[in-house]
């Protein structure tokens, strides 16, 4: 009984750090596009007084800036609220067909 609560308790655990590397993640990207947003209303905005060489510049930073989203655990996805739901939509589903299987088998 013992081993069963401390698994539960590790994955209780590890759901909790993953949402809060979703919710990093996810405020990370809207910073992001904040700041994007910004560079870009300078450069509207003071057209004019702008050199050639710092709208580029701006316009550079503003193309790094336009990244969806800035935390990619070892560059295979984005880690915001979008693929938080299909984590949990995949386990539940593998929870749901793994009962399935266990009624099953008392038949």
């Amino acid at each position: 009984m013992l081993y069963g609560v401390g698994n539960i308790l590790m994955s209780a655990k590890s759901i909790f750090i993953l949402l809060d590397l979703m919710n990093t993640g996810q405020d990370l990207a809207s910073g992001y596009r904040s700041v994007r947003s910004a560079l870009l209303g300078i450069v509207v905005e003071r057209s004019e007084t702008l050199t050639p060489k710092e709208q580029a510049e701006i316009l550079i930073l503003v193309d790094h800036f336009s990244t969806p989203a800035p935390v990619r655990p070892m560059d295979v996805f984005n880690l915001n609220y979008g693929s938080g739901a299909s984590i949990v939509g995949l386990v539940l589903t593998y929870i749901i067909v793994l009962l399935q299987f266990k009624m099953g088998d008392r038949n």
